[in-house]
């Protein structure tokens, strides 16, 4: 007698049965199951991946994978827009020759993919857009700067005890096109002093979201005497900010201030991702 489709199917759903206790054990959880089969014999593949909680596995395997492809870390989840489209960028087709980028549509959750290439050029264009504009305006554009809302989301998101990829997602969308604010000191010295026309303290590039955030810790700086009374301040894209960043290997502090026990968006130039940390 031979194998058929109908004696797997009761197989399959015995053999899930069976290794539950094991995937409750090993924090793991059955991926996928494949048999093959002849006439007397037969072969099973069984695949399985991390299940610990508050693990990303989506995101680990984009991370393992981003570098290969000319990617990093942070773009995880970068949105873009094609024909009108809005787009995140969530993994990769190791198997695939052409069509190798997994993209998913932010509206409507359908995933596609695109090549790789191509989506550079994408991302890359979207970064020429962005400086074409900041090019044509001299002094502070208010119209770059980020809005009240904005600012609100941007608090939220920090605010919080955790989180998770759309939230990231969320921040550098808002971030994207926009203008920092920033301070060239009139007596730099080794302690602060400007890189690329952005400040530098104490070894991080400073840059500020809003200016009555910046303007309470200049106020600070000068109440110590770090600073003269009189700086320049100017607008700086927060592309050109990353850029100098990476090139320098400098950290970005975002709205540091003397509070202590306080959370702070930074930017880390080695892992090049948007983090926040406590000070």
């Amino acid at each position: 007698m031979n194998f058929d489709n109908n004696d797997f199917s009761a197989f399959e759903r015995d053999m899930k049965r069976a290794v539950q206790d094991l995937c409750t054990k090993y924090q793991v959880k059955l991926k996928k199951m494949h048999i093959s089969y002849g006439a007397v014999d037969f072969d099973m593949k069984l695949s399985f991946e991390k299940d610990e909680e508050g693990l990303n596995t989506e995101r680990v395997k984009f991370e393992m994978a981003c570098y290969h492809y000319g990617f990093v870390p942070d773009d995880y989840m970068r949105i873009f827009e094609y024909n009108d489209v809005e787009y995140e960028l969530i993994g990769f087709d190791r198997s695939a020759r052409k069509y190798n980028c997994i993209v998913r549509e932010v509206e409507t959750g359908i995933q596609s993919k695109i090549n790789d290439q191509f989506l550079h050029d994408i991302f890359s264009q979207e970064l020429q857009n962005a400086a074409a504009k900041h090019e044509k305006k001299s002094g502070i554009d208010e119209s770059f700067l980020l809005t009240a809302e904005e600012l609100s989301l941007l608090k939220l998101k920090l605010g919080k005890s955790k989180r998770g990829a759309k939230d990231w997602g969320q921040i550098k969308t808002v971030l994207t096109g926009k203008d920092m604010l920033t301070y060239i000191p009139t007596n730099p010295n080794s302690w602060i002093y400007s890189e690329n026309g952005i400040a530098v303290e104490y070894g991080f590039l400073s840059v500020f979201t809003n200016k009555e955030a910046l303007e309470k810790h200049l106020q600070e700086l000068a109440d110590d005497g770090r600073i003269g009374t009189t700086v320049s301040i100017a607008p700086v894209a927060i592309e050109q900010v990353i850029k100098t960043a990476d090139e320098k290997r400098i950290n970005v502090w975002f709205d540091i201030t003397e509070e202590k026990n306080r959370g702070y968006y930074m930017y880390d130039a080695k892992e090049r991702e948007l983090k926040v940390v406590i000070m």
